[in-house]
């Protein structure tokens, strides 16, 4: 189930240059040294290795950002038993 809140968060960002969408590594690995540096604002945070690997991959494009959100939400989703 996508939440509207997710998807205007967690958007696909479009990095214009020219009136282009580019996708370089360059300008993903900038997008994500950004998030991740937002994201320490509040206190030391150190993202766990397994996390940075998924952002390579994806800065690689090996992977997709929907893929990692799918890879992410079934390693910490809590499965209860009936």
């Amino acid at each position: 189930m996508d939440y509207p809140i997710e998807n205007e968060v967690l958007g696909e960002p479009s990095l214009k240059l020219d009136g282009e969408i580019n996708s370089s590594k360059e300008e993903k690995r900038k997008a994500w040294d950004f998030a991740i540096g937002m994201n320490q604002l509040d206190g030391a945070w150190t993202p766990p290795k397994e996390y940075m690997d998924l952002v390579e991959k994806e800065i690689n494009g090996d992977i997709t950002k929907q893929e990692m959100r799918i890879i992410i939400n079934r390693k910490y989703t809590m499965k209860v038993k009936d």
